[in-house]
């Protein structure tokens, strides 16, 4: 038995020293991933034309190359071309980073999916293919690629990840396949050579600065499929800087309402409107009053953010989602009645609404995030319906708080992240339900409302 125990350790031993054993041939250092495979570690940085070989033999054993590195490539400027063979089943991150010089690639249609800035400012590329093994294209992978004018995206990608293609300045043509549910943060950012994109109707999302000035975009059309719009989406594409796309102070495309943030007093948002993009009425100070008809269903991140002199929204009892920030800063709005079928008040939606004296939450509300209502000075009472189980931090803090009760109708102390999500005040008190007085004090919440808390019927 202890010959079979020694003989077990030794293996293990071995291949852990093979894992760890690097070694060069030619212009590329390979390392060891086990006993039958290795990895493209590193590359020459004065090779000019690399062909990655299937298989290399080190120590009387032989080895296939089945991945390219972390970084092998990176920065090797003088680098014209690199075959990469069949037996490449992953390319890792950063694998062809800053390769000024390599003017074309050819990927095996064993690959599934472009790591994270995979080929980042490879400024001498001009054309890219991507074989139909490919799922996923991960954040930046071609980030900074400013001479690539066409790049195919076959129809197998089903995500492609935030500024996958930010900078491509020269990108005349891309497709984006069916099956893509949302475009990514900036993922088409800065491209300035982009004439026309079709947006296929199974997006759902469109994120913040998804076209960011893309100057020659004219032609788009955003599919019934999609449910929200993020801030500044599609600002500054040549449709934008169309004057004769806006009426008056205000961008719509497809009955979709892209900004309006210079209306001026009251206003309605029109009955054909079926969606607000995030920060459409940011900083519009001169807003007093917005009325929302029923056929909207979302009110995005950061809509109405810095609306300081808005006094009062309607909202329709369609809406189901309110955006973090949605209502940031709104300092003279002083009451607001939440929908039911509201689910989330996110992450600062009524931060430092300072006139804010009631509110309605609903009891379909089951999360307040971090600094929801943090800054509402003027708040004195507040209602926690029963079915919120999680509170963020600070989402109830702020350093000259009135606020001297507040009711949790949970029988369940609802957890509390962070150690700031009440002011700690003695002047506060803890109402819970009969029969969970006990539950409290046992929580987290007792280290606010120690001595504080009581039953209510």
């Amino acid at each position: 038995m202890k010959r079979i125990i020694l003989s077990i350790v030794a293996v293990v031993c071995v291949n852990i020293g093979l894992a760890q054993e690097r070694f060069t041939i030619g212009d590329l250092t390979y390392e060891v991933k086990n006993n039958a495979e290795v990895k493209v570690h590193k590359c020459n940085k004065s090779a000019t034309e690399v062909d990655i070989p299937t298989s290399v033999r080190y120590k009387l054993r032989k080895y296939d190359v089945t991945s390219i590195g972390f970084g092998a490539f990176e920065n090797c400027t003088d680098l014209l071309s690199v075959a990469i063979p069949n037996s490449i089943n992953e390319i890792e991150a950063c694998a062809f980073s800053y390769c000024t010089g390599l003017t074309s690639i050819d990927i095996p249609n064993t690959i599934s999916t472009i790591e994270t800035y995979t080929f980042r400012a490879c400024t001498a590329l001009k054309e890219i293919n991507l074989p139909n093994s490919v799922t996923h294209i991960e954040q930046g992978a071609f980030f900074d690629c400013i001479n690539t004018v066409s790049i195919t995206v076959p129809n197998s990608v089903v995500s492609i990840g935030s500024s996958a293609f930010d900078n491509c300045s020269s990108l005349v043509s891309i497709n984006i396949p069916e099956g893509i549910d949302t475009i990514e943060y900036s993922v088409f950012n800065n491209c300035r050579s982009l004439t026309s994109i079709t947006i296929p109707n199974s997006v759902t999302y469109i994120s913040t600065g998804a076209f960011y000035k893309c100057t020659s975009l004219a032609s788009f059309t955003i599919p019934q499929s999609v449910r929200g719009i993020g801030c500044d989406a599609f600002s500054y594409t040549a449709f934008y800087n169309d004057s004769s796309n806006w009426n008056g102070h205000v961008l719509c495309k497809d009955n979709c309402l892209l900004e309006a943030r210079r209306v001026k007093g009251k206003y309605s948002v029109p009955n054909n409107i079926r969606l607000i993009a995030g920060s459409a009425f940011w900083d519009c100070d001169s807003l007093i009053s917005i009325t929302l008809h029923k056929g909207i269903t979302n009110i995005n991140n950061s809509t109405f953010s810095g609306c300081e002199n808005l006094v009062s929204i309607n909202i329709p009892n369609t809406v189901t989602s309110i955006g973090e920030s949605a209502f940031r800063g709104c300092e003279r709005l002083e009451s607001i009645i939440i929908p039911e079928g509201v689910t989330t008040i996110g992450i600062h939606t009524f931060w430092y609404c300072e006139s804010l004296v009631t509110i309605n939450i609903p009891e379909s509300v089951t999360t307040i995030g971090y600094g929801a209502f943090s800054g509402c000075r003027k708040l004195k009472s507040i209602t926690i319906p029963k079915n919120v189980n999680y509170i963020g931090n600070f989402a109830f803090n702020y350093y000259d708080s009135n606020l001297s009760t507040i009711i949790c109708l949970s029988t369940e102390p609802p957890i509390l992240e962070g150690n700031d999500v009440f002011t700690r005040s003695n002047s506060t008190t803890l109402q819970v339900p009969r029969g969970s007085l006990e539950r409290y004090k046992a929580s987290d919440w007792n280290k606010y409302f120690e001595g504080r808390i009581v039953e209510i019927e």
